[in-house]
């Protein structure tokens, strides 16, 4: 049953299509991509990657370009589908999750001074 809700959620598309149309993306909107499935909203991925919300937007549209995605919705189930793809297939290469500025400046300052 649960299987047949996230198939629905997440459309029609195979999964080699989804990792292939995901390489396209950079390491950030992937990033923010892996946050939209996670079920994040814009405000709590921009609060999350210390980004603003226009940032964080203009990585949604970025994205639903690349991916020819026509609305935030179609974008939401191909997050959601992308996910499962990933956590079924045990497929994390492209799920490299990338340290923000603001994580790399501070971890950068801790290198420095050790």
């Amino acid at each position: 049953m649960k299987d047949a809700i996230v198939n629905r959620l997440g459309g029609n598309l195979m999964e080699g299509e989804i990792n292939s149309r995901a390489q396209q993306l950079s390491d950030r909107e992937l990033e923010v991509f892996q946050l939209i499935g996670d079920g994040y909203a814009t405000h709590e991925i921009a609060d999350h990657l210390h980004l603003s919300i226009k940032t964080i937007a203009t990585h949604r549209e970025n994205i639903k370009r690349k991916l020819k995605l026509k609305s935030s919705e179609e974008l939401g189930r191909s997050a959601i589908h992308w996910q499962r793809y990933r956590h079924f297939s045990g497929n994390d290469a492209l799920a490299e999750p990338t340290r923000s500025r603001k994580q790399s400046k501070t971890q950068g300052t801790k290198a420095t001074k050790r």
